[in-house]
């Protein structure tokens, strides 16, 4: 049986804050690892799967504030997607990696 190679996004191994707004509610938390297309986090609260809420990224003088679905829960992780990225939101997510990656 052959498998599809499936490519992963290279990630980037943090440790900064992060917080998601979701259902009124604001989660605080730790980003782990961060791709242009998301994020893995240790959050204070609880998410469901599918929820989808605003991801708040501060680190140095950038912040970016992203639209971003729960896509999985793993252990004290979640993963969160982003979503709906404009080009902007997309530049700035590249830039964030960038200076993360110094």
């Amino acid at each position: 049986m052959i498998r599809n190679f499936e490519y992963r996004l290279p990630r980037i191994t943090t440790g900064f804050r992060v917080e998601f707004k979701v259902n009124g509610d604001i989660l605080r938390g730790l980003c782990r690892d961060f791709t242009e297309a998301g994020i893995r986090a240790e959050l204070d609260g609880a998410v469901v799967v599918g929820s989808v809420g605003t991801v708040i990224l501060r680190y140095a003088s950038r912040v970016l504030e992203v639209e971003a679905q729960v896509a999985y829960l793993e252990r004290h992780q979640t993963g969160l997607v982003f979503l709906d990225r404009t080009g902007h939101d997309r530049d700035e997510a590249l830039q964030l990696m960038t200076l993360l990656a110094k």
